[in-house]
């Protein structure tokens, strides 16, 4: 069997100066990786997370109200998330015991699984432009899964106001919303969040869904 013949002095040297940068390029990406985590862990994707947040009353102040009440709970939400819709059934559970709750929302619609997330993001802030924000939060919770969110507006409910739905209809059509979703996306990114439900209740973004007791516990 013939062996293979050494490589020329020159393309030796130029061979082991390649696999040395390669090793230190490889070294540069993993250290910088965990620099950039020791420094801003993501707090995304970790049920019952509980962790703290510096800025809590820029992302109360920026939120968009559903309904009114006095004791504020903003949620990351997507409405295509079923952790958020049993979640939502809580805060109703607790607001029928009688707990004044105020939602706020921000949106982080997760569009790699729930296609429809961001235009139902869109139709919320669009209906709260119009004064009917609570009333298209509700048909979005209710509509099927995966479900255009337009088709919230094809069968509102009786005592919707026909002049509100119009404009609802005409801001969704320009996508006049959109900037404002964005923006949250933005802002649950630069807090690390990747994951939903994510609560914001007084200085705490607790991530998951929280049962009707959980909520009752620590929103009094």
């Amino acid at each position: 069997m013939r062996n293979a013949s050494p490589l020329p002095p020159n393309q030796s040297i130029a061979a082991t100066e390649t696999a040395a940068l390669v090793v230190a390029s490889f070294a540069f990406i993993v250290a910088a990786s965990l620099s950039w985590t020791w420094a801003w862990p993501r707090v995304g994707g970790r049920n019952g997370q509980s962790v703290k947040v510096a800025n809590h009353a820029v992302v109360m102040a920026g939120a968009t109200q559903v309904y009114a009440g006095a004791v504020p709970v903003v949620v990351f939400m997507d409405y295509e998330c079923l952790a958020c819709k049993r979640l939502l059934a809580s805060l109703d559970t607790v607001r029928n015991g009688g707990l004044s709750v105020r939602l706020l929302v921000r949106h982080l619609p997760l569009t790699d699984t729930h296609p429809e997330a961001l235009g139902a993001a869109m139709l919320l802030e669009c209906a709260a432009l119009s004064g009917v924000a609570e009333l298209i939060h509700r048909q979005l919770l209710a509509k099927e899964p995966g479900a255009p969110a337009r088709v919230t507006l094809e069968h509102p409910p009786p005592d919707a106001r026909p002049a509100a739905l119009d404009s609802v209809r005409e801001c969704a059509r320009t996508g006049q919303s959109l900037a404002r979703v964005e923006s949250d996306i933005r802002l649950a990114s630069s807090l690390g969040l990747s994951a939903t439900p994510s609560i914001l209740v007084g200085d705490r973004v607790h991530i998951g869904a929280r049962s009707a007791p959980w909520l009752r516990r620590h929103l009094q």
